[in-house]
C-alpha cells in the first residue's frame, strides 16, 4: 500500500504537470508560454514554432521521465530508500521541468524583443479603487467554514471526553481534520484577499472580472474544507473502531482527487469566463511586464503586493522582490529539506537497525528503533510459536515494510497488540500478556527458537 500510494504520487505530479503544460500552451488573454503579445501575433508562424518545439520536448522529456520510477519497484523493501528516492525524484524533476520552461519562454521572449512586439505600458499597476472598496463583498462569507470547523473538532473532543475508551488514540492523528479546515481558511483568505486586477478601463467591467474570481474560489475553498472534514472524521474513527474497515480508506483518497479535480475546473473555469468577459469590451488596459518573470519567479519592485497569480500554471506565488515574498518562500524549501532529512533519518533507522529481545531475571526488554518495549516473564499467561504471518490489523502507531511490522497494531482476534517481526523470517511468537499481545521474532529462526526456549523455560 505505501508503495501503491507513492507510486500514485509519482505518477499524479506527472499528470499535473501535463495539465499545467497544456495552460502555457494555451492563450490565456495575450500570453502564451509566459510571454505577453500583441493579440494578432498570437498565431504567427515563428511564435508558434517555438511553442510546439516546447510541447514535442516536453513530451519527450516525461515520457523519459515516467520510465525513471521504476526503481521504487526494486527499492520497495526499505521505506527508508523508497521515500529518498521520492524526494529526490519530485526535486530532480520539478527543476528539470522548470529550467525546461525557462528555455522557452526566453526564447519567445527574446523573439519578442527582437521584433519590438510589446504591448501597453511598462511597470503599470491599474487600481480600480471602486472594485477594490467593495471586493471581499463579492466573497462567500467566511461563516461558511462553521460547520467543517465544527464537524473538525469532534474527534479532538472525543479524545478528551472519552480518552478511557480511545487510550491508544494518538492526540496529534486527532487534530488532523481540524489542521485541514485551517489550511482551506488559508487558502481562502489567499485568494480572496489579494487585490483586484482592473484589465479595463471600465469599472462594470472590473467589478464582474473580480466577482468571477472571488465567487468561484472562495466557493471552492468552502466546500474543500466541509468534504474534507467529513473525510478525515470518517477515516479517522474508522481507523480506531473496534472492527475498522480496510475499504473506508478510499475516501481521503477519493477526496483528495475530487478536490485536485474541483482546482482544476475552478481554475478552467475562471479563466475562460474572464477572457469571454474582456471579449466584449474595447476598453481594455494593457500592462507588459514580461521581465518581472524572466528569472523563473515573480519579482517586480514596482509592486507591493506579496502574492499575485502565476503566470503559467496554478495558484499563487509570491512576489520575491518584497522581503516578506523572500523569507516566506525560502523559508518553505528549508522546511521541506528539514522535513527530508527527518524523514529520512527516522527509515533508515527502522530499516538498517536490528531490534531484539534481552532478558535479566525475570524482566525481558524489547529494543527497537523508537519502539522499545518491556514486561515481566511472570505476566506471561501464554506462549505459543507460529510457523505463519500474525493476523491482518491496523497499525495504530507503528511502521511496517516488506520486512518487518514494528510498533503498535490492532490485529483481528487479539485487539491491540505490540509488534516486533521480521516478516519474512518464521517462526513468530505470540505472548500473551494480562492486557496485551506480544508478537515477536528474530532475524534468524534460529535466534526466535533460542527466544521461545528461554522464554518457555521461565514460564514454567
Amino acid at each position: 500500500m505505501f508503495i501503491a500510494i507513492l507510486y500514485l504520487a509519482l505518477i499524479i505530479c506527472l499528470i499535473s504537470s501535463f495539465v499545467e503544460l497544456k495552460s502555457i500552451i494555451k492563450p490565456n488573454k495575450n500570453i502564451i508560454l509566459g510571454v505577453t503579445l500583441p493579440y494578432e501575433y498570437l498565431n504567427n508562424e515563428e511564435v508558434l514554432y517555438i511553442v510546439n518545439n516546447y510541447k514535442k520536448a516536453t513530451f519527450k522529456f516525461y515520457a523519459l521521465y515516467l520510465s525513471s520510477t521504476l526503481p521504487i519497484f526494486i527499492l520497495q523493501d526499505y521505506a527508508s530508500l523508497v521515500i529518498i528516492f521520492f524526494f529526490i525524484w519530485i526535486g530532480i524533476f520539478l527543476y528539470a521541468n522548470d529550467r525546461l520552461y525557462l528555455k522557452y519562454f526566453r526564447t519567445l521572449l527574446k523573439l519578442k524583443k527582437d521584433r519590438n512586439w510589446f504591448v501597453g505600458g511598462k511597470h503599470a499597476l491599474s487600481i480600480d479603487t471602486e472594485v477594490c472598496r467593495i471586493k471581499n463583498k463579492l466573497s462567500f462569507s467566511k461563516l461558511w467554514f462553521i460547520p467543517s470547523i465544527v464537524i473538525s473538532m469532534i474527534p479532538i473532543i472525543t479524545f478528551i471526553v472519552k480518552i478511557n475508551i480511545f487510550i491508544n488514540m494518538p492526540f496529534l492523528v486527532s487534530l488532523i481534520p481540524i489542521a485541514s479546515t485551517l489550511a482551506f481558511i488559508y487558502l481562502y483568505n489567499c485568494f480572496t484577499k489579494q487585490r483586484a486586477e482592473s484589465p479595463s478601463e471600465n469599472s462594470e467591467i472590473n467589478l464582474a472580472y473580480a466577482m468571477i474570481h472571488q465567487k468561484s474560489w472562495s466557493l471552492l475553498w468552502i466546500l474543500s474544507a466541509f468534504v474534507t472534514s467529513i473525510s478525515t472524521l470518517v477515516l479517522y474513527y474508522n481507523i480506531f473502531s473496534n472492527n475498522p474497515n480496510m475499504f473506508l480508506i478510499i475516501v481521503p483518497i477519493t477526496t483528495s482527487i475530487t478536490i485536485c479535480a474541483g482546482i482544476l475546473f475552478t481554475y478552467t473555469k475562471v479563466r475562460n469566463e474572464q477572457s469571454s468577459l474582456l471579449a466584449t469590451t474595447k476598453d481594455l488596459i494593457y500592462t507588459d511586464n514580461d521581465e518581472f518573470w524572466e528569472k523563473g519567479y515573480y519579482s517586480n519592485p514596482y509592486d507591493p503586493r506579496l502574492m499575485v497569480e502565476n503566470r503559467v500554471g496554478y495558484g499563487l506565488c509570491y512576489n520575491l522582490a518584497t522581503t516578506k515574498g523572500k523569507i516566506i518562500n525560502y523559508s518553505f524549501y528549508v522546511i521541506l529539506f528539514v522535513v527530508f532529512i527527518g524523514f529520512s533519518i527516522f527509515f533508515l533507522r527502522l530499516d538498517f537497525t536490528k531490534f531484539y529481545l534481552s532478558i535479566d531475571g525475570i524482566h525481558a526488554s524489547i529494543d527497537a528503533p523508537m519502539y522499545n518495549y518491556s514486561f515481566d516473564v511472570n505476566e506471561i499467561e501464554d506462549i505459543k510459536l507460529l510457523n505463519e504471518l500474525p493476523p491482518k490489523g491496523i497499525k495504530t502507531n507503528g511502521v511496517g515494510t516488506n520486512l518487518y511490522s514494528l510498533g503498535n497494531y490492532k490485529l483481528d482476534g487479539y485487539g491491540n497488540c505490540k509488534v516486533f517481526i521480521y516478516r519474512k523470517s518464521p517462526p513468530f511468537i505470540c505472548i500473551k500478556l494480562k492486557d496485551t499481545y506480544v508478537f515477536l521474532n528474530g532475524f534468524t529462526p534460529e535466534e526466535t527458537n533460542n527466544y521461545y526456549e528461554t522464554l518457555l523455560k521461565l514460564t514454567k
